[in-house]
């Protein structure tokens, strides 16, 4: 019977550790991820005020009747 339970408590201190483990994991990837999303949200914002930037620039042009040549 002790044998047993022993057997149980290994199998079960495996089981937690391997869970363990890969909570670990998983919070890592999540903390991986969040990192690459505020990248992605600071690069969205820099090009959105580059946006406005070149919209400004254009207006300014076309008011000064600057027009490209091809």
């Amino acid at each position: 019977m002790l044998q047993s339970l022993e057997e149980q408590l290994a199998k079960l201190t495996a089981d937690f550790e391997q869970a363990t483990a890969e909570k670990l994991r998983c919070q890592k990837e999540a903390d991986a991820t969040n990192a690459t999303i505020q990248l992605a949200n600071r690069l969205v914002g820099g090009l959105a005020s580059e946006n406005v930037r070149w919209a400004e620039s254009v207006a300014k042009y076309v008011q000064l009747g600057v027009r490209c040549h091809k």
